[in-house]
């Protein structure tokens, strides 16, 4: 479900979908997407384009550039409503993973521009997850993430999200999960917020396999409405 599960990025020349803490989508599933598909008018185009990437590590410290260079000629740069991926697009990011005796922590920041003739679109990510083990059948993970959109041609988008999970094994096929997720966003005029959390077991037994999950949450959505009015009145009287 939208805004609960999943929100889509708008962010060529990939769509990118950022999947929430809070969501029901888990690590390996399957998921099946529905798009639109847009012909363009008749005529022809040219289009160019140029890849290339670094990517340099030192010791537990990775640092990263891609960039993608588009050219369209002889063609509209506009179809419908969509906009064709022509323009730079960047991504420069880096992340450090240290590995103490007692779990992992990784720390990553990402920063994303779109620029073409209309649009000149940036995020900016940065977060961090911190995975952790009390003992051989108890472990958990405490992770936080925040995005930033900035853009002139879209209402600027934050989203600051947490969540935190533990994972308990009492017995071979057995395990038990217990977490708590929240976030929240800030669109111009519109502010959603979410808190929840919930318990989950699965048992393997044979080739049956039982799952039970309970989710308690509270949502909110507020929106803002600012009206300017300048009047100006002229009366005359006889």
């Amino acid at each position: 479900e939208p805004d609960l599960d999943y929100r889509v990025l708008n962010s060529d020349p990939y769509t990118e979908i950022l999947v929430l803490p809070s969501g029901r989508i888990q690590t390996g599933d399957t998921l099946l997407v529905a798009y639109r598909y847009e012909l363009g008018r008749a005529g022809s185009t040219t289009n160019t384009i140029a890849e290339f990437g670094a990517t340099v590590r030192f010791d537990q410290l990775t640092v990263y550039h891609r960039q993608a260079i588009r050219r369209s000629s002889n063609g509209p740069e506009h179809i419908g409503l969509s906009v064709l991926p022509t323009g730079d697009h960047t991504t420069t990011g880096l992340s450090y993973l240290w590995r103490p005796r007692f779990g992992s922590l990784l720390i990553s920041a990402e920063q994303r521009r779109r620029k073409s003739k209309v649009i000149d679109q940036t995020y900016y990510t940065i977060g961090g997850s911190f995975g952790f083990f009390l003992s051989s059948d108890v472990r958990g993970r405490i992770g936080a993430n925040a995005t930033l959109q900035r853009s002139r041609a879209f209402p600027s988008l934050s989203i600051y999200s947490t969540d935190a999970s533990v994972d308990w094994n009492p017995i071979p096929y057995l395990q038990l999960r217990a977490r708590l997720a929240g976030w929240y966003s800030l669109e111009q005029f519109r502010r959603k917020s979410y808190l929840g959390g919930g318990v989950e077991g699965e048992w393997q037994l044979a080739l049956l396999r039982l799952r039970l999950r309970i989710d308690v949450f509270s949502w909110n959505e507020t929106i803002r409405r600012v009206e300017n009015r300048f009047i100006v009145g002229v009366a005359r009287s006889f």
